[in-house]
């Protein structure tokens, strides 16, 4: 199901990637669960009146998707995430 690799076993170069598409369901249980009502997360009229034109996701749901890929492809299960700094240099839509 998973591979996981130690540390190692781990190599400078290698990658792991996941293909996710993310609904407005998504958006908003993220938003119920977090308590991140901000509109341009969860309002279609809102938003598109922003720069953005429409919904734009969290930023923070995209680096639990990062944890994710940590935490179960590379390395692999078991993996913790300490710390991220993140750059948001694009939004991601819905």
């Amino acid at each position: 199901m998973f591979e996981s690799k130690t540390i190692d076993e781990m190599e400078i170069g290698d990658k792991a990637s996941s293909v996710i598409t993310l609904k407005a369901e998504h958006i908003d249980s993220f938003a119920q669960a977090t308590g991140d009502f901000n509109p341009i997360h969860i309002d279609e009229d809102y938003a598109s009146k922003s720069i953005f034109e429409k919904r734009v996701v969290h930023g923070v749901l995209m680096t639990g998707i990062i944890s994710g890929i940590l935490g179960t492809k590379l390395p692999g299960l078991g993996t913790i995430a300490r710390e991220m700094d993140a750059k948001f240099s694009r939004p991601v839509f819905i």
